[in-house]
């Protein structure tokens, strides 16, 4: 029995068990041979289209920002093209969350995603998304210098004419998706999902067989049929008036329905284990713990897939290791955002790293003057340019030689004058000064230096 068979055998089954067993056997042979799960019949099985729909939605709505780097660190460059079109406009009938939505589910369901570049030139001028059912892909037989030609409707085009988001692959222009990954579990969770249909058709009333004290007589048999027949028909309330002794007895479960009832409960967790998705993030019984996770491990891997065909298809090769693309995962992790800067603020508290340090780790910009971590519960701020030491409760900038300077505040945190400080007077070192007597008489000795001379 062929595939489209085994299906047909699946929605309209016989009213026995063998015939049962053997539809959902031949489904599956059908599957082992030459059939294959299509994307219609994995999208109505609620546990894999959920759990597709929940990532692609949640990656989709994430913009890519271009950064170069410079001098001072990583800057953010706002005036190019690729921007707007990569995060809004994409020049075709499809907004950009809508076509990276749809190369996300393609690069789920199949393994590839792919959106075609315009260019004039060596300026980018839209991207259009391609049905990667549509694309196919001649490759090279080169075990190490790999090339590939994409065919579209006969038309030939080249591999750096697409943006290519592949899954597993080996080849950097092909991968593989659930349904071939997957092929089995889905199969058998949409057979399951045809037979439990044709139960509901029956209104849900079990197999059983009717059992009478007496031998009935043809007439007695023939109204029992009938009203059998009406009642798994739903044409009636459902009711079955049974006379002379007769009762009714329901059989048990067949195999079928006994493995079915097993597998739905593991078709979604062997979907979600897949993509590293907790199932409880689309089930309904997530926490805000259980959604950080699926957004870890399942979300921002595909957002760094994304970030690397990016850097590959949509930078000139003069501007690669210049400039690179970064995913904004601002809005996706603000319900992270208080654990991550708290850890930043004892970090700085602790002296482990300073401002600056954080701004590029959050792809911003240095500062002049952030270039301070805080000693001792930050009484004692240290230049990690300089290497001076600033006191603020005495306005001292201490150098590593010992040398002290009576500075204002804003000299002192960013050690940008020189060592005359606001007044050009050199100020003793603190281990220097001492305590005045009692009788208000200062003792000198020890002063040495200490009046700039």
């Amino acid at each position: 029995m062929g595939l489209k068979a085994a299906i047909k055998a699946l929605r309209e089954p016989e009213n026995n068990d063998a015939a049962d067993s053997e539809a959902f056997a031949d489904f599956l042979a059908a599957l082992n041979g030459n059939g294959k799960v299509t994307r219609e019949i994995a999208r109505d099985v609620p546990g894999c289209s959920g759990a597709v729909e929940f990532i692609a939605a949640q990656a989709a709505g994430v913009p890519f920002r271009l950064y170069e780097m410079t001098e001072t660190g990583p800057r953010e460059v706002t005036d190019d093209v690729r921007t707007h079109i990569l995060n809004g406009d994409t020049n075709d009938l499809m907004d950009a969350t809508s076509m990276k939505e749809a190369m996300y589910m393609d690069y789920l369901y199949e393994g590839n995603g792919y959106a075609y570049i315009s260019r004039a030139g060596n300026r980018v001028d839209g991207l259009y998304y391609v049905d990667q059912r549509s694309v196919a892909v001649n490759k090279g037989t080169h075990p190490i210098y790999k090339q590939a030609r994409f065919l579209v409707q006969g038309q030939e085009y080249y591999e750096f004419d697409f943006l290519k988001l592949c899954r597993h692959t080996q080849d950097g222009v092909t991968g593989h998706g659930l349904l071939e990954e997957q092929g089995q579990i889905l199969a058998l969770a949409w057979a399951g999902m045809v037979l439990q249909t044709n139960l509901m058709k029956s209104g849900g009333n079990k197999r059983g067989f009717l059992s009478s004290e007496k031998r009935l007589s043809q007439q007695s048999l023939d109204a029992l049929k009938e009203s059998f027949e009406r009642m798994y028909s739903n044409t009636t309330s459902g009711v079955v008036v049974l006379n002379s002794g007769v009762s009714f007895k329901e059989a048990s479960n067949t195999s079928v329905e006994l493995q079915l009832n097993e597998t739905n409960q593991t078709v979604q967790n062997t979907i979600c284990t897949a993509i590293a998705l907790p199932p409880e993030a689309i089930n309904g019984k997530g926490t805000e713990e259980t959604l950080e996770i699926a957004v870890q491990q399942a979300v921002i891997p595909l957002l760094t897939k994304m970030e690397a065909a990016l850097n590959r298809d949509m930078l000139l090769e003069e501007e690669k290791g210049r400039k690179y693309w970064k995913a904004d995962t601002f809005e996706l992790l603000k319900g992270n955002m208080a654990k991550r800067y708290e850890a930043y603020k004892r970090a700085t508290e602790g002296g482990w790293i300073d401002k600056n340090e954080i701004r590029r780790r959050e792809q911003m910009e240095e500062k002049k003057g952030l270039d301070i971590v805080g000693l001792g519960l930050g009484e004692v701020l240290l230049n990690t340019k300089t290497g001076q030491y600033f006191t603020p409760n005495t306005k001292t900038v201490t150098d590593l030689n010992g040398t002290s300077r009576v500075v204002d505040g804003a000299e002192g945190v960013g050690g940008a004058k020189g060592a005359a400080g606001s007044e050009g007077k050199a100020a003793p070192h603190p281990s220097a000064v001492q305590t005045p007597s009692p009788e208000g008489k200062g003792k000198d000795e020890g002063l040495k230096g200490g009046e700039g001379e």
